[in-house]
């Protein structure tokens, strides 16, 4: 079978749906950083937004291992996301460095649960 080359609308689909996805793992996220007291509203969302704009390519690289790997995949994704975003809330607040894993850690684990694992259980046969 002859593949047709993607349309311009499927690409702006495709990256429309990436920003909203994007958007709402930072809210989310956002949500658990504030519950978890670090900084009011805006602090949260500034963190969440750098922490998620750093660690996406990253992520998405090991989501697209998903196919290969299963579960596992995921478990990757969310190991690197975890990493890279500690590193960028440790560096907007240094100090107590268990504390900020155990944000990125929440926070990641926020946004998986209602996002990404839902996507991805819905998507096995």
């Amino acid at each position: 079978m002859i593949s047709t080359p993607a349309t311009l609308s499927q690409y702006t689909l495709t990256i429309a749906f990436l920003i909203l996805l994007f958007g709402l793992i930072a809210l989310f996220e956002t949500v658990a950083l504030q519950a978890l007291r670090w900084g009011n509203f805006r602090r949260a969302l500034q963190g969440a937004f750098w922490m998620n704009l750093a660690s996406a390519l990253p992520v998405l690289l090991a989501f697209s291992q998903v196919p290969r790997l299963g579960f596992f995949g995921l478990l990757i994704g969310w190991a690197v996301s975890v990493a890279i975003e500690y590193a960028v809330l440790n560096h907007m607040q240094p100090g107590a460095k268990r504390y900020t894993l155990a944000l990125a850690a929440s926070a990641n684990i926020v946004s998986f649960l209602l996002l990404i694992l839902p996507a991805y259980l819905s998507s096995v046969p």
